[in-house]
């Protein structure tokens, strides 16, 4: 909607990456990035033919005059369509202006002053998101422009009929794609809808006979999975056709539980290991703004070094400009191959917040004794049962 932030389908911050032509990201210098709308459909008519896509780079002059014909950078009432946030620059027509560091640059929370229906005619009508390196008679790099895939930006109308792209277990059943009015009513009540239609349901669990949730019709999914009688008594009972069944399985299946899980970083740094603690909320990692740092400490009568959890609000300027400095090292590492140093902890969010205290095993689940600070930065053994839950993929 004009007043969301733009992001992911998942939630998720978008990023602007240069890559050279064997796609690894390029660290030199770059000029200045300009973000800007395009129609959608113009864009495809003039840039997805097969001619447009082997035409090379965009420093080509009629390429460039293509994009600039697709452009669309005022509303309806002669202001700028994208709304910049405070801190960023957009030059004179609003063109977003953003300045790429070691290859990459986060997109800024930018909103949109009209939806796309408003400005568009046809139903749904796209945009579609440009990155274009600013010219400079400095540069001699020729760089070719990014472009995202086409989105809707909707009105309230439309929002409100939106099915998610990735549903949360807690979502309303009616989020999942060919789940209408009437069909969600059978779902609430399966076991009724059944016997109208004189149909006899295997045992089922409760909460699979009286579904609201988009978690509870995803158990069911699996279930007609593995049992193809269940799975026509079920298109029979909710009167879906077998492509539509098919799509709202696909969907279905895409449903997460919601995860609010700590995210810590950790480097090692004159033998001893730092780190950085981030919230996170439905899978979206807080990398802006840690919410703690992890320091040890050495203590002349003690043979280890403790990890001590410090939160923002406690921490001294110091260790302020301590976070300040590994932040950006934190979201390099984000960003690689791997993810290297970072981590699930065990800890929610919201305990950093609720808790006077955070202890520093609590994060990571550490045995009843004693561990080693060195442990942090070493993956578990395969046979220790306690830590193989922390050491997964962030």
């Amino acid at each position: 909607m004009t007043t969301e932030h733009i992001a992911a389908a998942c939630g998720a911050v978008l990023q602007i990456v240069a890559q050279d032509l064997d796609s690894r990201i390029y660290s030199g210098a770059l000029p200045e990035v300009q973000v800007f709308v395009v129609e959608g459909s113009v864009y495809d008519a003039n840039f997805l033919t097969s001619s447009c896509s082997t035409a090379g780079v965009a420093a080509d002059s009629k390429l460039s005059e293509l994009l600039e014909r697709c452009s669309l950078l005022k509303n309806k009432k002669g202001q700028p369509l994208l709304e910049v946030p405070k801190g960023c620059r957009a030059d004179a027509d609003g063109r977003l202006l953003l300045q790429v560091q070691d290859g990459s640059v986060e997109l800024p929370a930018i909103t949109f002053t009209e939806s796309s229906e408003a400005l568009l005619s046809g139903r749904k009508p796209p945009f579609r998101l440009v990155a274009r390196a600013k010219q400079t008679q400095e540069s001699n790099l020729q760089i070719k422009h990014a472009v995202s895939e086409p989105f809707v930006v909707a009105t309230r109308r439309v929002k409100a009929n939106k099915k998610i792209d990735i549903p949360s277990a807690e979502d309303p059943v009616s989020r999942i794609e060919h789940l209408g009015g009437q069909t969600v009513k059978k779902l609430a009540d399966l076991q009724a809808a059944a016997a109208e239609q004189e149909i006899t349901l295997p045992p089922l669990d409760v909460d699979l006979l009286k579904i609201s949730k988009a978690g509870h019709f995803k158990q069911l999914v699996l279930r007609a999975e593995v049992d193809g009688h269940l799975k026509h008594q079920l298109i029979t009972i909710l009167r879906m056709s077998k492509d539509k069944w098919a799509a709202a399985a696909v969907h279905a299946k895409r449903t997460v539980v919601p995860d609010t899980k700590m995210r810590a970083w950790t480097t090692d740094q004159a033998g001893l290991p730092l780190g950085l603690l981030f919230s996170c909320q439905n899978g979206m990692v807080q990398l802006g703004s840690p919410a703690a740092l992890m320091q040890t400490t050495m203590d002349s009568s003690s043979a280890t070094a403790p990890l001590s959890v410090v939160r923002t609000s406690q921490q001294s300027p110091e260790q302020q400009v301590l976070v300040q400095q590994l932040l950006p090292l934190a979201k390099s590492s984000w960003w690689s191959p791997g993810n290297p140093g970072w981590m699930i902890t065990a800890v929610d969010s919201a305990e950093i917040e609720a808790k006077a205290d955070l202890p520093a095993r609590a994060l990571f689940e550490f045995p009843s004794s004693s561990p080693s600070s060195n442990l942090l930065l070493q993956p578990p053994a395969a046979d220790t049962a306690t830590h193989t839950s922390t050491w997964l993929p962030p």
